[in-house]
């Protein structure tokens, strides 16, 4: 029977923290475990170290990370600790939860008195993910990294085990996995919706959203939030554009409305005005045939950039949209389209309805949208279900856009 160590030889420690290394830990384990069946296993990153890297420089970073390996070992002085990499850090202790939390307290007291004493650069600050530790050192570190990651998202120093998060978390990655491979394979399916005006006469513009493999709707809020997070949102909506603009199947005297989201034309890899003029130059359709339609709902980045490249799509001869004006405060439509004068813009079902039964949204809704039609910018109201929502929008304006039941059903739309 192997003997437990916590501790490695000198020279074999990690160099920056003076911890153990990952296999040392793992060779530990299970030793651990022998001797202390009831343990739990703690998955630990640092907060925003790349930013101390950046903003400090890397040594301010080791700086930290050496004093946190100081700080581990004086509060966990009967744990196993190791450096897993980079900010990462595994400890194996015997501590109920309860007194993790605690000991989780020292250590940030302890940091802010290192700071105080002036022996680190800055107050910096971690998460924790805290499992039971089971024999299987692979799962769990895979469930004690989960729990750390919802720890980061949630804000919170620590969080124990929960199954229901797990699962939540499984189920979602496997979504963001099959949707990067469906994006990969071009695997995606379409559909489209017609855009009529207040009497439901067609307007040939047909409004494409994009579908899974099996023709389920990928942008509900949850998932769009996911594949945002994961990236996979820039590459469906590049994907979109150039498979849609160069497809053939474009009816004569028609448009397209291809929809992306705002923060989709901020790509270092392949930056959007670079794409977008490749992507002219080959077409043979009409630019003029397309509306690209940006979703503002998640906008965080610059406006300036943003207003740039929109322009850069006008003067390429693409119309452009605006999607999810809705008059909260923090709502950029307003100024965007004063800079682009966008020819079309999607008003949020939330907002007509909601101006159904309140007055003062009622005024300014009707206000905003009686200017946009004065810059000859197209309001559509999203969502028109019934005719008693369609008479409600035809009390307010003579003229206008809808899209919803009222009038079509979506359709399933191929492109080669």
């Amino acid at each position: 029977m192997n003997h437990l160590q916590l501790q490695d030889l000198e020279d074999k420690l990690d160099n920056v923290t003076d911890l153990n290394t990952l296999p040392f830990f793992v060779s530990q384990y299970n030793n651990y475990l022998n001797m202390y069946p009831s343990s739990n296993l703690i998955f630990i990153d640092f907060a925003k170290l790349k930013k101390i890297n950046d903003e400090l420089g890397h040594k301010a970073g080791d700086i930290c990370l050496n004093s946190f390996g100081k700080i581990l070992k004086t509060v966990f002085p009967t744990s196993l600790l190791a450096r897993k990499h980079g900010d990462e850090f595994l400890i194996l202790s015997h501590n109920s939860y309860a007194e993790l939390e605690n000991l989780f307290q020292k250590c940030n007291e302890t940091i802010q008195n290192y700071f105080d004493l002036g022996m680190i650069p800055l107050v910096y600050h971690f998460n924790a993910g805290v499992v039971p530790a089971e024999h299987g050192i692979e799962p769990t570190i895979n469930k004690a990294d989960i729990m750390m990651y919802e720890a980061k998202k949630r804000g919170v120093t620590c969080l124990s085990f929960n199954q229901k998060l797990y699962d939540d978390f499984i189920k979602n990655k496997a979504f963001v996995t099959s949707t990067a491979e469906a994006i990969e394979q071009e695997h995606l399916t379409y559909a489209q919706r017609g855009i009529y005006d207040l009497n439901k006469e067609p307007k040939n513009i047909s409004d494409i959203f994009t579908r899974d493999a099996s023709g389920d709707n990928i942008f509900t809020e949850n998932k769009f939030d996911l594949l945002r997070e994961s990236n996979n949102l820039k590459s469906l909506d590049y994907l979109n554009l150039r498979k849609i603009i160069l497809s053939s199947s474009i009816i004569s005297g028609s448009k397209l409305m291809i929809n992306i989201e705002s923060n989709s034309l901020f790509n270092q890899k392949l930056p959007f005005k670079k794409f977008i003029c490749a992507l002219q130059d080959i077409m043979t359709g009409n630019p003029s045939d397309y509306i690209i339609c940006v979703n503002l709902n998640s906008f965080k980045e610059s406006s300036k950039e943003l207003i740039e490249n929109l322009k850069l799509l006008i003067s390429l001869g693409f119309d452009v949209a605006l999607s999810s004006f809705n008059l909260k405060e923090n709502d950029p439509t307003l100024n965007i389209w004063k800079e682009t004068k966008a020819k079309y813009i999607k008003v949020s079902p939330e907002l007509w309805k909601t101006s159904q039964e309140n007055s003062i949204y009622q005024s300014l809704l009707k206000k905003n949208v009686e200017v946009f039609l004065e810059h000859n910018t197209n309001p559509i109201f999203m969502k028109v279900e019934t005719n008693d929502d369609l008479d409600y929008i035809k009390t307010l304006f003579s003229t206008g856009l809808i899209e919803g039941n009222v009038a079509d059903k979506e359709q399933q739309i191929f492109f080669k």
